[in-house]
């Protein structure tokens, strides 16, 4: 079995509309992500975004790198990059974790 990237960083929201905006990067991801074998996990809660990709390393690399380009966000933290034989996320292309809140 070949190796994976995986690629995990948080970033600080720019959204204007985070509700509609969420959902246009998702429908664009979605296919893209699909297209290139890429897996991974989005959450947000409104003011940052916490993201792991995983794929072939040279597709995964590149998908990182435009969204390191994207306006939509800053202050982006590279918070792990590293080898994997197994996905952990081997069925979600693009889809966003809702956030969770607790009620005291």
């Amino acid at each position: 079995m070949k190796d994976l990237l995986t690629i995990s960083y948080r970033s600080v929201s720019c959204l204007r509309k985070p509700a509609d905006e969420i959902s246009s990067i998702l429908s664009e991801s979605l296919s893209r992500n699909q297209r290139l074998g890429i897996t991974g996990l989005l959450l947000f809660d409104g003011n940052f975004l916490l993201q792991t990709l995983e794929g072939p390393p040279v597709e995964t690399k590149s998908v990182y790198a435009k969204i390191i380009c994207d306006l939509r966000h800053t202050n982006i933290t590279l918070l792990s990059t590293r080898l994997i034989r197994t996905r952990v996320f081997p069925t979600v292309t693009a889809r966003l974790r809702p956030q969770v809140t607790s009620e005291a």
